[in-house]
């Protein structure tokens, strides 16, 4: 069994999902759902299945369980159609296609942003180059991150709840979107496919579930498209005149200047401009992001749904039937308690909503509070469902994240308004007139942008991470619900013609331009990521080594060993580390001692259970190798020309008796059979 047969069982289980789809949906939303929904089933399944039965036995039983839940979807939704109704008791009327009015200004918003994300998405996952891999912008950095993890899942013998790039931690990370990469790596596909694929499939249904969302929420096409524009297209204004000063400075054309902008215009921190661009700085380089959000778009999509068929019911004066389906409450409910392990933020966003929809029902019961208690169900299921992961992460965190921090990241002394007026730009005088803009908005859609936009205050009030600026993870969501606001009042705008037609157009260029810069300047990039000599040294690396072994490296975030190798070391990227509440400072000065021959290095590479010493131009760079130590005592067992790899026999413990295993069918696999064929080659990579 091969990683493909994993991905086409999940899609089966997606299309089924689709099918089973208990409301009033069109093909489009059942597809994107679909999509969604096959990603996290074949990520979960197969992890759970891995834990429970070994790599090599989850190759059979993991297409196996994901073809059984298709089975299962599938015969509820044709049991549910004999009966002349949708699962849920839902009326049997569905929508297949998107009306006529909307399909213009779906192409307009979907198909561009579709094939835009395609091609970012294609040329910064590791595209060949040269025999080498590529990479750009903000991904450049934390697809090291994603990239070691899914190769560290593709070679280790069973599964580990320890971070591959820090001896001693923990896992905590939410890896599973990570996870299924490094499965489909395992069986069969070329890490850079591995990790495309699901972004892709992924990115293609987020696009579409953020138009569906907006044209739903506001009523019209038009609405749809300019809420797309304003949250692919975020960026203040501010940006427009950084831009203009360095353009007039730089004495070319614009023509020129716009193919080679020397910065994200988006993201500009010498004017304290934080509020990145979600597609250049979340969606591109934050896996979890990517699938968190088109998780949570689909929650929604069940939460509205059940919604509107209590409001229905009560309006057809059905007081006996249930108030909402519990069928589309328990599937928003399962996919919020599957969330943690895949994007935390998005869970403490899709737990917030419900419990503020559940409140609103109860507070708001027109036929008995009893009645409403069914609205308990999605918060009530989902943290049942998130506790463990949630014990886990919690548990293992070496500090505490949540620290006052008024202000987000205005400066000090700074005016949080103008700070915000800076980098909310014309989007600014929305959110403050936002409560009396909700009063236009009835039922579920106001209760819905109510829960996101209170995430604005408490982002401005507690800092959740180590590091402030990942508060933008929680922020996103605030500015979702702030641009279905005020593309709803664009969209009013434009239909009203003459001057508000005008006002509208300047608004939406106000707040999009700058994020177009961002954007295009990212389709520009590309910066080499890994160079042959590096791609060639971790698959050989792969074969000559036992996949537990563990390797002293530097620190480098884009180091071979971990990315292509897939093999543990003692300290990677300090950046990451930090930012996940690690500390590391021990670790640091070990290793330099341990590069530098100090006395006791010997015994610290047997404490770090190190197997292999590489040294290379990282390492010569980072700390004060003293490679005739290394030389007298331990044996040389690769050299490239920039790199030696040398073997620690007293090191490695149980991991150096580990011999490399051959290459079998399945998840059991190993990808390390040679270089030549897991490398990506030209053909593989495009």
């Amino acid at each position: 069994m091969s990683g493909a047969a994993l991905l086409l069982a999940g899609l089966l289980a997606g299309g089924a999902f689709a099918v089973w789809l208990p409301q009033r949906v069109t093909a489009l939303e059942r597809a994107a759902a679909g999509a969604v929904f096959a990603a996290l089933a074949a990520s979960w399944v197969a992890w759970l299945a891995v834990v429970a039965a070994g790599y090599a036995t989850a190759a059979v039983l993991a297409p196996a369980l994901l073809l059984g839940i298709a089975a299962l979807l599938a015969a509820r939704a044709r049991r549910a159609r004999r009966r002349g109704a949708a699962p849920g008791e839902l009326p049997p009327a569905r929508e297949s296609w998107l009306p006529r009015e909307v399909r213009l200004h779906w192409a307009l918003a979907t198909l561009p942003a579709s094939a835009l994300l395609a091609r970012l998405f294609s040329t910064h996952y590791l595209p060949d180059r040269d025999g080498g891999w590529g990479s750009a912008g903000s991904t450049w950095g934390d697809l090291a991150l994603h990239a070691s993890l899914a190769s560290r899942f593709a070679e280790q013998s069973r599964f580990e709840w320890s971070l591959p790039v820090l001896h001693g931690a923990p896992l905590n990370y939410p890896f599973l979107p990570d996870f299924l990469s490094g499965v489909l790596h395992r069986g069969g596909i070329s890490l850079r496919w591995a990790l495309l694929g699901p972004s892709l499939l992924l990115a293609f249904a987020l696009v579409q579930l953020l138009f569906l969302t907006a044209w739903r929420a506001t009523g019209s096409g038009r609405g749809g498209l300019f809420a797309t524009l304003l949250v692919l297209l975020d960026g203040s204004a501010a940006g427009l005149a950084a831009a203009w000063t360095e353009w007039q400075g730089s004495g070319v054309a614009l023509g020129a200047f716009l193919r080679a902008m020397p910065r994200d215009y988006a993201h500009v921190p010498a004017i304290n401009l934080r509020f990145s661009n979600i597609v250049t700085d979340a969606l591109l380089p934050q896996r979890g992001m990517l699938a968190g959000m088109a998780t949570a778009l689909v929650a929604v999509m069940l939460l509205r749904g059940a919604w509107e068929a209590a409001e229905r019911r009560a309006a057809d004066g059905a007081a006996s039937s249930p108030r909402a389906p519990r069928a589309l409450l328990a599937a928003a409910g399962a996919l919020l308690g599957l969330l943690p392990f895949v994007h935390v933020h998005s869970f403490l966003v899709l737990a917030g909503l419900t419990v503020w929809l559940a409140a609103a029902r109860l507070i708001g019961a027109r036929g008995g509070i009893r009645r409403e208690l069914v609205w308990l169900l999605p918060p009530a299921l989902g943290v049942a469902l998130a506790a463990p992961q949630l014990a886990w992460q919690l548990s293992h965190a070496q500090e505490s994240f949540l620290r006052w921090r008024l202000g987000w990241m205005s400066g000090p002394g700074e005016d949080p308004f103008l700070f915000w007026l800076r980098n909310l730009g014309v989007l600014t005088p929305f959110l403050v007139v936002a409560p009396w803009l909700l009063r236009r908005w009835d039922g579920f859609w106001r209760q819905a942008l109510a829960a996101l936009l209170v995430l604005f205050a408490l982002g401005n009030a507690i800092r959740f991470q180590p590091h402030e600026y990942d508060n933008l993870k929680l922020l996103f969501y605030a500015y979702l619900a702030l641009a279905l606001l005020v593309a709803r009042t664009l969209a009013a705008w434009w239909g009203s013609g003459g001057a508000r037609r005008v006002a509208a157009a300047a608004v939406l260029l106000l707040a999009t331009t700058t994020g177009a810069l961002a954007v295009l300047r990212e389709t520009t990039l590309a910066w080499p990521f890994l160079e042959r000599e590096e791609v060639d040294l971790g698959f050989a690396l792969r074969r000559l080594t036992p996949p537990e072994a563990r390797f002293l490296t530097a620190d480098k975030h884009n180091h071979p060993v971990p990315i292509v190798a897939g093999r543990q070391i003692v300290l990677g990227y300090r950046g990451w580390l930090w930012t996940y509440g690690a500390s590391t400072g021990q670790h640091l000065r070990d290793v330099t001692a341990m590069y530098s021959g100090a006395p006791g290095a010997e015994q610290l590479l047997r404490r770090y259970d190190v197997a292999y010493v590489v040294v290379g131009p990282h390492e010569r760079r980072a700390f004060p190798v003293r490679e005739e130590w290394l030389a007298q005592r331990y044996p040389l067992v690769l050299e490239t020309a920039s790199y030696r790899v040398y073997r620690v026999p007293a090191g490695g413990g149980a991991a150096g008796a580990v011999a490399a295993a051959g290459v079998a069918d399945g998840f059991g696999s190993k990808t390390s059979a040679s270089a030549g064929t897991q490398r990506p080659s030209r053909s593989t990579s495009k």
